[in-house]
């Protein structure tokens, strides 16, 4: 699970940042669920501008106390402890990273906090943000190009330029040094926990079930329970409808809309296409290794009774709904991806069959008032079949 993946990372002392899947889905998994010695709200400035003396007086007041333990069990020996021996480590969560990411003074002080205690023995960090790395450089690339200004704004528009610059060069390296961890959408999901449930014996999945396994799929959606549950009592129990789960479903959608939204943005063009994909027909290129992993870490995608599905209906209904066929092809081509494998073995195998025709029509001239006879029964028989199934279906219409 997401959960241990990161107390390994912990335990290894790596500086960690974290990124949600939608800004939306403020759930305390972090702040509630992680062992740490200082949290650190950065969504207000005073919080920022106080991170280094909290930090070394929270190290420091570690420190006297271990020590302080450490020297009641040495007693008389008067042994001298350092600080390596020690072996003093705070953990501090830095939350809520990307508040007023477009100030270069105030990103700036951010960087320098981090750039002072990353990569220490002592400290361990760990930055979450709503915001994905990429969409900062791609704000600070943006302005790259010293603008042109009138020259009453000329000095400050040149300092917020050089700072913006440095604040690009900087963070990019940070973000080259560092691991990057998604929140996925259920914190504490385990594969062995979808495993369990093929164990169980094969039967139709109730409403109650449906909305269970719909909503269950994410720690946000879970929230949605109560309304769903009124939705079903409401318009479902006791009436006849054709389709009770589609309207469940389609409730679901309505109510997260912007949530999957923000789900299908935090994908790469890559991951976005993998999803089309496995929505389009529940089957997709195992080529795509990267992004087929990339989407199981998210929770878009998960592995169930040895098969690969995207996390629910709801889901995979709003991505087929995102994606027409031509925009997936242009998505294709936005990509640089080539042809699937039949793509690229078709107009081969339509030259050599028609090389074959032309060689044997050549080499043999009867061979063609025996094709054209051929093409004459095969056009009867399908005819005939389709005559059959039109008669079929009319007969299964009439019935119903």
């Amino acid at each position: 699970s997401f959960a241990e993946s990161i107390r390994h990372e912990m335990l290894a002392n790596k500086d960690i940042f974290i990124v949600r899947l939608s800004a939306k889905d403020e759930t305390p998994v972090l702040e509630n669920g992680l062992l740490k010695d200082i949290y650190l709200d950065w969504s207000n400035e005073t919080a920022v501008k106080g991170s280094v003396t909290r930090i070394n007086k929270c190290l420091s007041n570690k420190k006297t106390v271990l020590a302080q333990s450490r020297e009641a069990i040495s007693g008389d020996t008067k042994e001298v402890y350092t600080s390596d021996s020690l072996n003093c480590i705070i953990t501090v969560l830095i939350d809520h990273f990307e508040w007023r990411f477009d100030d270069p003074l105030i990103f700036k002080q951010k960087l320098k906090v981090i750039q002072t205690f990353i990569n220490r023995k002592d400290i361990r960090l760990i930055i979450s943000s709503q915001l994905h790395p990429e969409k900062i450089l791609e704000y600070y690339r943006g302005i790259e190009e010293k603008p042109s200004v009138s020259s009453d704004e000329e000095t400050s528009k040149d300092l917020n330029y050089a700072q913006s610059l440095k604040n690009y060069i900087e963070f990019k390296q940070l973000m080259d040094n560092i691991i990057i961890n998604y929140i996925p959408t259920r914190f504490d999901y385990s594969w062995e926990d979808e495993d369990r449930a093929c164990l169980r014996s094969k039967e139709k999945m109730s409403f109650p079930g449906l909305i269970q396994s719909e909503l269950g799929a994410s720690d946000y959606l879970a929230q949605f329970k109560k309304a769903v549950d009124n939705y079903y009592e409401t318009y479902c129990v006791g009436r006849e409808i054709d389709s009770p789960e589609e309207l469940i479903v389609t409730r679901i959608n309505s109510l997260a809309d912007s949530y999957y939204e923000d789900l299908f943005n935090a994908c790469s063009d890559q991951e976005k296409y993998v999803l089309f994909d496995l929505a389009d027909d529940l089957i997709m290129n195992q080529k795509n290794t990267n992004a087929i992993f990339g989407l199981l870490k998210k929770g878009l995608i998960i592995k169930k009774c040895d098969k690969i599905n995207l996390m629910n209906i709801s889901f995979r209904r709003f991505v087929m709904n995102k994606y027409s066929k031509e925009e997936a092809s242009a998505l294709e081509l936005k990509i640089g991806k080539e042809a699937g494998t039949w793509q690229g073995y078709k107009f081969t195998l339509i030259l050599i069959i028609l090389g074959l025709f032309v060689f044997i029509a050549m080499a043999n001239q009867d061979f063609l008032d025996d094709l054209n006879q051929l093409f004459i029964v095969i056009g009867g028989g399908v005819a005939v079949i389709t005559s059959v199934l039109g008669l079929l279906s009319r007969k299964n219409t009439e019935s119903s």
